[in-house]
């Protein structure tokens, strides 16, 4: 089941130095295209998204952050009459945006939601013969740490069943039916509708998750029948045709519970702008995090994108020079990311906290136009570095990884993309699936009867 991964050592900034050489001088030589504009996006399509583009923009003057969004020249006079209105309501001070996704009573007012029944079934063994539609899967110990994410995991021969029976609910809109694995570890939902589903598995306390793909707090918070969403980072979450992934991860929880989103996410935004005390996380992230219960972030792109964009010589030395900037650069990426979660972890303790992996962009149509003859030295060198990224980022505890970059491969990465960065509608309509599954979520349709879902924990 799933991949197994060897553990290999984590690699010198040296030796992936001269990988990335190696690439760089085995591409064919020429001239780069002219540099691309997509770090400063322009007007998002929606009078909304106009509004917080140029809202965004003028918040970011007055916090006088390093790289403020801005708006295409030709929409400035629209942004200035928006602003002049008033439009632009708390953005213009940093406060965040909340969206309610919950059912709403006949005023407007959000109405509360009972809390689901819970049904207790007993063993979930799996029954010889499936029939019909089920969830199935199983939990194991994970011995050699090699789960990582949800698609880079599973059961190997040094893995072991628990040692008893672990309990597993099955979430509908409609109940909760839980049960206890069997003696492997085995566990099988049988006898489905077709619909999403959200998976618990409640291991002993001294336990962590191994597949970084269990969420501890979604269950709890549904249970509880309120989910507070709260994103933010860069443009991935917060640019392209609305509503956005996070909205969309919302509006498939409102089966489950009342839900709100959060959308404090700033395009055009560096990893180094969110660190604790910087103004972006006082004066729009730290105000969400008390009641948050899932957390998702997207951020580092635009730090190295903005190094990449540079590279614009037919001269192979400037070239490899900047590639040793580029992985200097990804190294202090990570120690940024990791201050952030341990910040966040620190204010909210008990949230589940998604980062989100970037694919390979490098394999699109678009950074094939903008890399020219260097995208394949482009691709290596990214899919050498998101791995490594993603190894070193999966012991970071308590964090669960939205691993984007092994969910899209090249014949998929161009039907998600409304330019070489940003996600056009089924874009944002697929990564608000991917992290519905990162938390546990499954959806079994007609042409997808049988899902299965392992979850690794190392005692």
């Amino acid at each position: 089941m799933g991949h197994h991964r060897a553990i290999v050592p984590a690699r010198s900034t040296r030796h992936r130095k001269s990988q990335a050489r190696d690439s760089v001088k085995t591409a064919a030589a020429g001239r780069r295209p002219p540099k691309s504009s997509a770090r400063c996006p322009g007007m998002a399509s929606g009078a909304r998204s106009a509004t917080i583009l140029c809202c965004e923009g003028e918040a970011l003057k007055e916090e006088q952050m390093p790289h403020p969004t801005t708006p295409h020249p030709g929409v400035a006079p629209l942004c200035a009459l928006i602003i002049a209105l008033g439009a632009c309501g708390d953005a213009t001070s940093g406060g965040p945006d909340s969206t309610p996704n919950g059912q709403l009573d006949g005023s407007g007012e959000q109405t509360s939601r009972p809390e689901l029944p819970e049904e207790q079934l007993g063993a979930l063994c799996p029954a010889a013969a499936q029939d019909g539609l089920t969830v199935s899967g199983s939990v194991y110990l994970d011995q050699n740490d090699s789960a990582n994410t949800l698609y880079d995991q599973g059961v190997d021969p040094e893995d072991a069943p628990p040692p008893t029976p672990v309990s597993v609910s099955l979430f509908t809109t409609e109940k909760i039916s839980s049960g206890l694995t069997c003696d492997g570890g085995e566990f099988a939902f049988e006898g489905l509708e077709p619909g999403r589903y959200l998976i618990d598995v409640a291991p002993e306390a001294s336990w962590s998750c191994a597949s970084t793909n269990c969420g501890r707090n979604l269950a709890t918070a549904i249970r509880g029948g309120q989910v507070n969403v709260v994103a933010f980072g860069d443009s991935v979450p917060a640019y392209g045709p609305e509503p956005w992934f996070p909205e969309r991860f919302g509006a498939h929880l409102s089966g489950f519970a009342e839900v709100t989103v959060t959308n404090v996410a700033i395009p055009g935004s560096e990893s180094r702008e969110w660190l604790p005390g910087t103004r972006a996380w006082v004066n729009r992230l730290a105000p969400t995090l008390d009641d948050a219960d899932v957390i998702v972030f997207s951020l580092g792109g635009n730090d190295l994108y903005s190094v990449i964009d540079d590279i614009n010589s037919p001269d192979a030395q400037a070239i490899l020079g900047q590639v040793d900037a580029i992985l200097e650069l990804i190294d202090q990426i990570k120690a940024n990311l990791k201050a952030i979660v341990e910040a966040i972890r620190a204010e909210a303790p008990h949230a589940d906290i998604v980062w989100l992996l970037y694919p390979n962009y490098a394999m699109s149509r678009a950074w094939g136009e903008i890399a020219g003859d260097y995208q394949g030295a482009a691709e290596l060198l990214l899919e050498t570095e998101l791995k490594q990224i993603r190894e070193e980022m999966a012991d970071v505890p308590g964090l669960l990884i939205m691993d984007i970059f092994a969910a899209v491969d090249k014949a998929r990465i161009d039907t998600l993309l409304l330019d070489e960065l940003h996600l056009n509608a089924e874009g944002h309509a697929f990564y608000a699936e991917e992290l519905f599954r990162t938390l546990g979520g499954v959806h079994v349709t007609a042409d997808a009867p049988h899902v299965t879902r392992d979850f690794g924990f190392r005692p």
